[in-house]
């Protein structure tokens, strides 16, 4: 079959629908439901993003195009499972509900209680959707999206979770990482790029302690240390993932690409798959793929972010096989 049929015969078999919900403050949040061919009802998975403003896709547009998500959702309908898949409220499609008058309010709005909240309820509107089984339902997290599963798995129940690309340990961790990884790469003087690590850790610090900002910030800094989500940035400076973690009673997938260069496979994956090893009465794995990155895409050299292209395969027939042996 000529790979053009046979890429339109595959979209052909997957059927989306646009549905709206609530989220929390009464935000009406647009996400897509793809359902494979069939009547069903068919096991589901609910797919959560990375930081930022990304999309229900994965992208942060219009600079950041990985459309991790979407792919995902594409072979997961192609094997009989759903997914449900929701812009966040950072968005730009959501613009005219922010609270643009108050960095107070912003920062509110952008909270982390305010996103976990939207998440049950996209997960309760998966699960009440036609032709969707509630009993078969996980959730996948990529990236930030996986902190949002760790934390709220113990209390939606999902009957499987999928943790891709997540962070293992705060974000104090993560930033140290990323920003020395990012510093030590440059062509920066000695002294330029210890001034950029002491103000990450004095913010840190400030952020952690008093909730605000400390006089001064680096400028390369900045765009980590938004005023408008200063409330956020806390939660994720002060929540260990794996403390919720331990407390979910269903199966867990760990998922990482070996080059991740935002978090780290051989550290943060494998806390993760540590935290949950002491369980009784259910399971969980770890799977590293060599030469992937954060977005599962192939890498090139340890420079590459490798953002575009498709997701390598061995990913994708990963998470198939593995949720239909612990969801389906």
């Amino acid at each position: 079959m000529p790979l053009l049929t046979a890429l339109v015969l595959a979209t052909a078999m997957a059927k989306t629908e646009e549905i709206t919900f609530k989220g929390a403050t009464d935000l009406t949040l647009s996400g897509e439901l793809m359902l494979p061919e069939g009547e069903g009802p068919f096991p589901s998975l609910l797919l959560m993003p990375g930081s930022g403003p990304c999309d229900r896709d994965g992208n942060a547009l219009p600079l950041v195009r990985t459309d991790v998500l979407k792919q995902i959702a594409e072979h997961l309908a192609k094997n009989g499972i759903a997914t449900f898949r929701f812009d966040k409220r950072p968005v730009a499609r959501y613009l005219s509900h922010w609270p643009l008058d108050s960095m107070e309010k912003m920062s509110e709005y952008f909270s982390f209680e305010n996103h976990v909240a939207d998440v049950e309820a996209a997960f309760k509107t998966m699960a009440g959707a036609k032709r969707i089984d509630a009993k078969r339902c996980g959730m996948l997290g990529h990236s930030e999206g996986g902190l949002f599963a760790s934390w709220q798995a113990p209390r939606i129940k999902p009957k499987a979770i999928v943790l891709a690309a997540a962070a293992g340990d705060t974000l104090v961790s993560v930033l140290r990482f990323q920003i020395g990884r990012s510093v030590g790469a440059s062509d920066l003087s000695e002294d330029a790029k210890k001034a950029i690590i002491d103000s990450n850790e004095e913010a840190m610090r400030a952020i952690v302690d008093t909730g605000k900002l400390p006089a001064a910030v680096h400028p390369q800094l900045l765009s980590i240390y938004n005023a408008a989500a200063l409330k956020l940035v806390r939660s994720y400076l002060t929540i260990d993932p794996t403390v919720t973690l331990k407390q979910y009673s269903g199966p867990v997938l760990v998922i990482n690409g070996e080059k991740d260069v935002q978090v780290r496979a051989d550290v943060d994956a494998k806390r993760l798959f540590e935290a949950l090893k002491n369980r009784k009465g259910t399971s969980q794995e770890l799977f590293v793929v060599p030469s992937v990155s954060h977005n599962f895409k192939q890498v090139k050299d340890d420079s590459d972010p490798a953002f575009e292209g498709p997701i390598v395969p061995a990913v994708l027939d990963k998470i198939t096989a593995w949720l239909k042996a612990n969801l389906a």
